[in-house]
């Protein structure tokens, strides 16, 4: 098949570098680090198409050992979602459906949306919990030194740039890079390794960034630290200074945005990618702002969390519990 040009589209499971050997084209460079974690989705239908009473707003929490998130969607429909360690084998259950059923009604904040009467799964009881696993955050760029890998191929969304999808940024990523592939091959008719210069050095300007803080949200996450090896001090000094601000982020500047307006609309408009991320340690009235909360959470009276702790041993003995009735 002939084109003037070829966009991949394809995903996060994109055959891009076959593609390109198989004309002997040079292969992407990459990045690539692994996310660490499984997911474990279920859609159910709401009976009354209203959300259950009394749950309002945002229903998603990350507890250490497993993120759980209720996620609303249009005609009534929703979906919950676990997230849990791939090397935590205690969680390989939630794939059951009446064991996936038993775990999520152990969290108070999900447990109303599937109370009796209020939901269905959407495709009745045979509905599946989806898996979603082996994901990686990467990052993959089709322009080196001398110009365009293959002239007139250009790669966007996941095919690109992939990053865990808990955070949400998939499909904004995707029309961005949409967006400036359209702008690209305006600025630049007739000229496709211009416009795949101007789409690779914008989406680095654009969209890196997000990604970089998609990779050290879950290198905190994992508690990975650097090789005792590693002898560049300014990488011991990253390391330092990136636990430093997860620190500060979780205690002080996440808690404040539950009881500060501006802050929470801060952190709103860097979640959606309307501002960069690195607005959160540069904004000197963002980190003021939140030394007053950090310093209640400190003494042990910071705001209430969003989402109610629930211990391991009480959500894995339903989990368990389940299995043994099966």
């Amino acid at each position: 098949m002939r084109a003037a040009l070829v966009v991949d589209a394809t995903g996060r499971r994109s055959r891009a570098p076959a593609w390109l050997g198989a004309i002997g084209a040079p292969l992407p460079r990459e990045l690539c680090t692994d996310t660490g974690t499984f997911y474990y989705t279920r859609f159910y239908r709401r009976r009354h198409g209203r959300a259950p009473r009394g749950t309002t707003g945002l229903v998603a929490g990350d507890l250490g050992w497993v993120k759980v998130a209720v996620f609303p969607g249009d005609n009534a429909s929703f979906s919950i979602s676990v997230g849990a360690p791939v090397d935590d084998g205690s969680l390989r259950g939630l794939s059951e459906p009446a064991r996936f059923e038993a775990f999520v009604r152990a969290f108070p904040a999900v447990a109303p949306w599937r109370a009796r009467g209020v939901s269905v799964p959407i495709d009745g009881p045979p509905t599946p919990v989806l898996v979603m696993g082996h994901l990686r955050n990467r990052l993959r760029r089709f322009v080196d030194r001398e110009g365009p890998l293959a002239a007139g191929f250009f790669a966007i969304g996941d095919a690109a740039y992939h990053s865990n999808p808990v955070y949400g940024r998939g499909a904004t990523s995707a029309i961005v890079q949409a967006a400036l592939l359209d702008e690209a091959l305006g600025r630049h008719p007739g000229d496709v390794r211009a416009a795949a210069c101007f789409l690779d050095r914008e989406s680095e300007r654009q969209l890196r960034p997000f990604w970089e803080a998609a990779v050290a949200g879950d290198r905190r996450a994992l508690g990975e630290v650097p090789s005792r090896k590693v002898t560049d001090p300014l990488a011991w000094l990253a390391h330092v200074a990136e636990q430093a601000f997860g620190w500060f982020f979780d205690q002080g500047l996440l808690p404040a945005s539950r009881v500060d307006p501006v802050i929470f609309r801060a952190l709103m408009r860097i979640f959606n990618m309307l501002e960069p991320p690195e607005r959160l340690f540069t904004d000197p009235g963002l980190l003021v702002r939140s030394l007053p909360v950090l310093a209640r959470v400190l003494r042990g009276d910071g705001p209430p969390p969003p989402f109610p702790v629930v211990a391991r041993e009480a959500a894995l003995w339903q989990l368990d519990r389940a299995g043994a009735r099966e």
